[in-house]
């Protein structure tokens, strides 16, 4: 997360490269067999092979990871982002160092590096296949488009069959009539936004994401993983998976909601209210420049809670401080289903998303976090 304030990557940037780093990680610990993780390849799109670590030729997976991961960031975060980069490989050099002092021989270590270069050759060839050059391109060549990767729903998904695999209905029908579907919306939307308590408006700006603060979602649901981690005291495989199956599903998410705006099309609030309600309303939020419908934040959060409810039950407490370096207050939590629908909501509280936006937004993530966790098997001891 700190790259990512560090370079003000937007969210297409962050998730993609959130979740081939969370791979990475996991196809690191997977190569020792001590891990009892068991590799994905062969279980996610056009992931088909990974080297694999020679009988009596064991590896250490936190130094595999460490020099993995180190690469593939390098070469994801690019030329243009020195202060990710810098910080990701200052990680890994300490990681590794980490495990000497803890035993890791330096034949051991050696092999281990070998090794996470090798892992990191495949993913990063992996990377390169999934049309997001293409996607960047397309960005540039349509300038008309006031929206930074208009064609990320396009790219390859991981674990879903495309970005159509668990699309929302239709949003209503465009209408400025009084008393149709879309103007109830919006004038719903209206008198919400315009009548917020102190807590409403805490929430819309917690949640809000911006740069100075989580930077995207994403990052704030990671963030989110991280408290977890600490607090329950997970052990190094419980982490590794639920970075993988977050991430993941966190990047399929982005690319279903993607893929809906981009189809439905439907203008944010903040310009139909100007253009219907009220001429001088502000959202507390910015509104940001992609489309409406669904909410990005709603599919995002709803993908992430459900993966991490599967894994880790839906009673676990958590004070999230993804948002403090921005100001905020931490939030406390009663389980990943709280902090999901309170995301979901502050959308509405802000001013960016109507309400069947977010509703909807809500089942489509639920539904591709279901998809993440049927299809993907992290355990070397589950068929």
């Amino acid at each position: 997360m700190a790259a990512a304030q560090a370079d003000q990557m937007g969210p297409a940037t962050a998730t993609r490269l959130s979740a081939y780093s969370a791979v990475t990680l996991h196809e690191g610990f997977a190569s020792d067999p001590q891990s009892g993780l068991r590799s994905l390849a062969g279980q996610m799109n056009g992931l088909w092979s990974v080297p694999v670590v020679a009988a009596n030729q064991p590896v250490d997976g936190a130094t595999v990871a460490a020099e993995a991961v180190r690469i593939v960031l390098d070469s994801l975060l690019g030329g243009g982002m020195a202060n990710g980069r810098r910080m990701m490989d200052s990680l890994a050099i300490a990681q590794i160092e980490k495990r000497r002092r803890a035993g890791v021989g330096n034949e051991l270590r050696l092999r281990s590096i070998t090794h996470g270069r090798g892992v990191a050759d495949a993913v990063l060839a992996w990377a390169a296949t999934d049309r997001s050059l293409a996607a960047q391109m397309a960005s540039r060549s349509s300038p008309a488009e006031n929206s930074p990767n208009p064609s990320w729903g396009t790219l390859r998904t991981f674990a879903l069959r495309n970005g159509d695999e668990c699309a929302p209905p239709p949003p209503p029908k465009y209408s400025e009539r009084r008393g149709s579907d879309f103007w109830t919306m919006g004038r719903e939307m209206y008198d919400s936004a315009s009548a917020l308590t102190p807590e409403k408006r805490t929430i819309a700006l917690f949640w809000a994401d911006a740069p100075t603060s989580t930077a995207t979602a994403a990052f704030h649901w990671m963030s989110a993983v991280n408290q977890v981690i600490a607090s329950r005291s997970l052990t190094a495989d419980q982490a590794v998976e639920a970075y993988a199956l977050t991430s993941v599903a966190i990047a399929d998410a982005f690319a279903g909601s993607w893929k809906e705006k981009y189809q439905s099309r439907v203008l944010r609030p903040e310009a139909y209210v100007h253009r219907v309600l009220d001429a001088q309303w502000t959202p507390l939020v910015t509104t940001p420049a992609s489309p409406e419908y669904p909410s990005d934040h709603s599919v995002v959060s709803g993908a992430a809670a459900e993966v991490l409810i599967t894994l880790l039950g839906d009673s676990t407490v958590f004070t999230d401080s993804a948002a403090t370096s921005a100001g905020a207050s931490a939030r406390t939590y009663r389980g990943f289903s709280h902090a999901r629908d309170e995301a979901a909501l502050a959308g509405i509280y802000g001013g960016t998303q109507f309400v069947p936006g977010t509703v909807q937004g809500l089942a489509q993530g639920r539904c591709i976090g279901q998809r993440v966790r049927a299809r993907l098997r992290t355990r070397s001891d589950l068929q």
